[in-house]
């Protein structure tokens, strides 16, 4: 809960920002970029978790994802932001018979705010952003069978090197979090992380 109140205060502060930005800045700032990534899908919570029966445990593992992101400056420093992206999310389970690791598939995405901390077009810009994010599993931890969809918060910072008008090179941190149960355990605040490069195209 103290993430989320973090969050809600960030995005009031980034509206707040925003209004303060003069109109005729607004009018400069309209840019419609795209930018594709890959990376290294983190979870923070990812000890040895307790499966049905007993004899069993599960620990979530770092894998690769890769996606795309959509962002629209309506003004000189405010955007939106909306990424969709894919990882395995690998786990691996144990028992006392071997280990049989599985991929939970997951599918994830987020509709964010985007606050640009540098001004105009400078050869390394700064990112901050928060919003809203949902994670859909195709096969949870504790039951390849089953999927499940979770909602929570994300927010992130971003780092772009300019190398030309319209080209840029990007680095972003992301934390997914929400409110997570695996195996037999009660459900607790979980974070994970989204570390991921590519090339933005600016219109």
């Amino acid at each position: 809960m103290k993430r989320l109140a973090r969050l809600t205060g960030a995005v009031a502060l980034m509206a707040a920002t925003a209004v303060a930005v003069p109109q005729s800045l607004s009018a400069q700032g309209k840019k419609l970029e795209i930018s594709g990534f890959a990376g290294w899908y983190l979870p923070t919570n990812k000890d040895a978790m307790q499966l049905a029966p007993s004899s069993q445990d599960a620990a979530r593992r770092g894998s690769l994802a890769w996606g795309g992101r959509l962002t629209v400056w309506t003004a000189s420093r405010l955007g939106f932001e909306f990424t969709g992206g894919f990882s395995p999310a690998r786990v691996r389970v144990g028992s006392t018979i071997g280990i049989f690791p599985h991929s939970t598939k997951l599918t994830f995405g987020s509709a964010k705010l985007a606050l640009k901390l540098t001004s105009g077009d400078p050869t390394l810009g700064v990112t901050i952003s928060g919003g809203l994010a949902g994670l859909h599993y195709g096969k949870t931890v504790a039951d390849p069978a089953k999927s499940e969809t979770k909602f929570g918060g994300v927010g992130g910072l971003g780092l772009r090197l300019r190398l030309a008008d319209a080209l840029h090179l990007r680095g972003d941190i992301e934390d997914y979090f929400y409110s997570g149960q695996f195996g037999n355990a009660s459900s607790k605040l979980v974070g994970d992380l989204m570390l991921t490069g590519g090339v933005s195209i600016g219109f």
